[in-house]
């Protein structure tokens, strides 16, 4: 695999090329944009991470009334401070929706906390890895089918 980022060629005083990134796998092109132009491609990949002082259950039932959440995923609650169950909660939005303001209302009229909050988006390198491995398993497919 070849990947390139932020190329930028000039002749003379003109731009012929600026700050463009793609990635070439086995000979085929697999993707080419701007930096910038990849990650919004792929900013649907938000992913926000936090510590409850809650369990699973309570959690999912908080959440069920936050829009924009497409996945929840939790951890076996551990003892906390004071006794209190903590929760690893992994949440995945739709689209580049912001929502940890609506998280914090949810929890605060739950009477519960959270002791960790994290919101994490694909960055570029997320984004060749997705786009290179969506390639790997087409060519997989078309291999296992022969076509």
């Amino acid at each position: 695999m070849i990947e390139v980022h932020h190329l930028c060629k000039r002749y003379g005083n003109q731009k012929a090329v600026d700050d463009i990134s793609f990635t070439s796998e086995k000979g085929h092109l697999v993707a080419d944009d701007t930096p910038e132009n990849l990650e919004k491609l792929f900013a649907g990949n938000t992913t926000i991470e936090l510590t409850a002082r809650a369990e699973d259950g309570e959690i999912r039932e908080m959440l069920s009334f936050v829009s924009g959440i497409r996945t929840i995923s939790c951890s076996a609650p551990r003892p906390g401070r004071n006794g209190e169950p903590e929760t690893e909660v992994s949440i995945e939005t739709d689209g580049n929706v912001d929502i940890r303001e609506e998280l914090f209302d949810a929890f605060a009229a739950a009477g519960k906390k959270f002791i960790r909050l994290e919101q994490k988006k694909a960055n570029l390198e997320d984004v060749f890895l997705e786009l290179t491995e969506e390639e790997v398993k087409t060519n997989e497919s078309h291999i296992q089918t022969g076509a």
